[in-house]
């Protein structure tokens, strides 16, 4: 009986509501407003990211290749509350097999016969995927997920030397201000904009999109708690 039930999703949902068929399974439990800043601010810039650690600029400063594993965990974290099995299993799996060839060949030293043109292709797919992710949010969860894809590809870019335009700036304020009224936050996020005003190239300016991104993860953070 429960064999035929399992080839009706929907009967078997009624008669079984506690369980749940494989490749229908809901998200985890969890803080979905942090998971969509995190997964914003990390997952669309992955190529980038991998240029950074593993590039020129990443061999001169000894960049740690466990930074890409953290950032691939956040990635992974997110999906698991934000989406159901078949479309978290499909990132989830994109970002293991990046980890997998980042640890066999930078960290064991194990060849590769393309280097890492070979894994580049997944790279930039996983990066593509989370990006059109931003469809499936409405309301203040896309203007949290607009603002972690700003940050984080304002942190990407100061390596190049970007600096940030008046009209980004108009755009992080407009979609900061969707997370609700808070004087302290506003405040916040003002004296980080004046702080990189002042000296947009310093060790001080350059800190600012993660320090932002910081104010952004305590405020929704909150929402969550005392929602």
């Amino acid at each position: 009986m429960i064999t035929e039930l399992s080839k009706n999703k929907e009967e078997f949902k009624f008669h079984y509501p506690d369980f749940h068929l494989v490749g229908t399974l809901p998200p985890t439990s969890g803080a979905r407003r942090p998971a969509i800043l995190d997964f914003a601010y990390y997952g669309p810039h992955v190529d980038s990211c991998m240029d950074l650690l593993f590039g020129e600029v990443g061999q001169r400063s000894n960049a740690n290749p466990y930074d890409m594993h953290r950032l691939l965990l956040s990635v992974e974290m997110a999906c698991t509350v934000l989406f159901d099995h078949k479309r978290s299993e499909r990132l989830i799996s994109d970002g293991r097999t990046i980890w997998d060839f980042i640890e066999a060949y930078a960290i064991r030293g194990e060849p590769k016969a393309n280097g890492w043109s070979e894994i580049m292709g997944t790279v930039k797919r996983l990066g593509n995927a989370i990006t059109a992710c931003e469809n499936l949010f409405v309301g203040p969860e896309l203007a949290i997920f607009k603002l972690g894809w700003l940050l984080g590809s304002w942190d990407i870019k100061t390596a190049d030397g970007y600096l940030l335009t008046t009209s980004d700036a108009k755009r992080l304020r407009e979609f900061f201000a969707c997370l609700g009224r808070n004087a302290n936050n506003t405040a916040e996020l003002e004296t980080q904009l004046a702080k990189y005003s002042s000296a947009p190239e310093s060790e001080f300016g350059i800190s600012v999109p993660f320090d932002i991104y910081n104010i952004v993860r305590r405020q929704v953070s909150r929402a969550e708690i005392f929602h």
